[in-house]
């Protein structure tokens, strides 16, 4: 009350003048304020935006990855010289059927995996580590484990021995009989 007495017995010049300062003070304050709020919408949005963009192309990324090997695995289970080898057992036979185009695909498009499974799910040929065969995958390889049973190409992205990868597994045919899977997979630990 008293401030409002004091602001009565002044001059009309002072009143209009402090009319105008509050008026000043009151407006920048309310600027300031809407600015900050329409600022944290706008960043809010554009992270939710960059967010959604940046997981669609992940995705996009992940998919066709997977596809690539599945054509890859496609065209290696369907090549007559590999589905006899692999039918006949002969490790050595596909190693040096298949080896030379691991190398290539490893060395000029990342291709990390590339190996064989036989039909209840154990590992044939890593061409990746050859010495390393006979291990069962069946508790892991849920991939392995479906392409063997459905008989047809499965993929996805998938943890195994050698980290998480984004994998495609076909079945391999000799003469009408299933023989087993053939898998291509880049890991995205080294991606």
């Amino acid at each position: 009350m008293n401030v409002f007495r004091r602001f009565l017995r002044l001059g009309v010049l002072a009143k209009i003048v402090g009319l105008a300062v509050t008026l000043v003070v009151t407006s920048v304050a309310a600027g300031l304020i809407t600015t900050q709020v329409v600022a944290t919408n706008l960043a809010e949005k554009s992270r939710h935006q960059v967010t959604t963009d940046l997981a669609a192309w992940i995705e996009q990324d992940l998919v066709s990855q997977r596809d690539t090997a599945a054509m890859l695995a496609s065209q290696a289970a369907s090549t007559p010289s590999i589905q006899k080898a692999f039918a006949a057992g002969d490790r050595a036979g596909l190693l040096a059927l298949t080896m030379p185009t691991f190398e290539r695909l490893k060395k000029d498009f990342g291709v990390a995996q590339f190996q064989f499974h036989t039909p209840d799910s154990r590992s044939f040929l890593r061409l990746h580590k050859p010495e390393k065969f006979g291990d069962d995958l069946s508790g892991f390889r849920t991939t392995v484990v479906a392409a063997n049973k459905d008989k047809k190409v499965v993929g996805g992205t998938e943890g195994g021995v050698a980290g998480l990868g984004v994998r495609s597994v076909s079945p391999v045919v000799f003469e009408g009989r299933h023989v087993g899977t053939v898998e291509f997979g880049l890991n995205l630990a080294d991606a």
